[in-house]
């Protein structure tokens, strides 16, 4: 992925690899939410564009591009252009990837804005010399409130045309009897584990492990228990025959070897 600065000087918001972490699984006790791999992996997936200064809005129930009223946003990030209590977020970058690549644009995995909710779209990255933006629906008429830690959108890439050539099949299960028995034996053991008064377990972590409920190992070879996202490479290129009067800022997302 390749990240061209719009404009030039300071940008409005800044880029992250996703975190795994979120304030309301490390709230739960003993952290157990961070035993779902699932979740952990969803919200490491991708790359959090974070503003650089609190943006709290309030929308008065109508559908005019002026009944959301912008409380507080130091540096003009937000501004209401939709109507219908949409709140647009700018975004300071012109993203282009590789052929046949998608950007899905959306909010942060299994993070919550209360009273807002983000607003998803898949964007053809690969072609399009056109900026995009983030926007939330406010779900109520009230105030919504963005913090730095906030991340406003969530970004990553998918080949173009492969949800489409996955079709969904519906068979019984009984009709595979291999994968029958590997499910009723991860069944008896789950329900078994969640019957126990006690146990010094924690969790059975046959998904995390990548392991079948009898132990043995997962015949796939590349399980993942967390997401190596390439790295963030800031890259200024200068003018030398304008006396480096113009400059432009881009950022590479590319992959370092480890």
């Amino acid at each position: 992925m390749l990240f061209y600065q719009i404009h030039p000087g300071e940008t409005r918001c800044k880029i992250e690899k996703a975190s795994p972490k979120r304030a309301w699984m490390d709230a739960t006790q003993s952290h157990f939410a961070y035993r779902c791999l699932p979740l952990t992996i969803a919200n490491m997936l991708g790359y959090h564009i974070f503003i650089k200064s609190e943006v709290m809005a309030e929308w008065n129930g109508r559908t005019e591009t002026d009944a959301i009223k912008i409380i507080s946003d130091d540096t003009n990030s937000a501004s209401s252009i939709f109507g219908h209590g949409i709140l647009t977020f700018h975004i300071d970058w012109l993203v282009t990837t590789d052929d046949d690549q998608n950007t899905v644009i959306t909010g942060p995995h299994n993070h919550f804005i209360r009273n807002a909710q983000a607003l998803t779209g898949v964007y053809e990255t690969d072609w399009a010399p056109f900026s995009f933006t983030m926007n939330w629906k406010i779900s109520n008429p009230g105030r919504v409130k963005f913090n730095t830690d906030d991340p406003i959108c969530h970004l990553y890439t998918i080949p173009r045309g492969h949800v489409e050539s996955e079709p969904i099949h519906i068979k019984q299960l009984s009709e595979n009897q291999e994968l029958y028995k590997q499910y009723s034996d991860f069944d008896k053991s789950r329900a078994e584990f969640i019957k126990r008064d006690e146990n010094q377990e924690g969790w059975q972590k046959h998904y995390f492990k990548g392991n079948y409920a009898n132990g043995q190992k997962c015949p796939i070879t590349n399980h993942q228990t967390k997401i190596n996202m390439p790295e963030i490479k800031y890259e200024h290129i200068g003018d030398e025959k304008k006396n480096k009067t113009t400059q432009i800022t881009t950022i590479r997302v590319h992959q370092t070897d480890t």
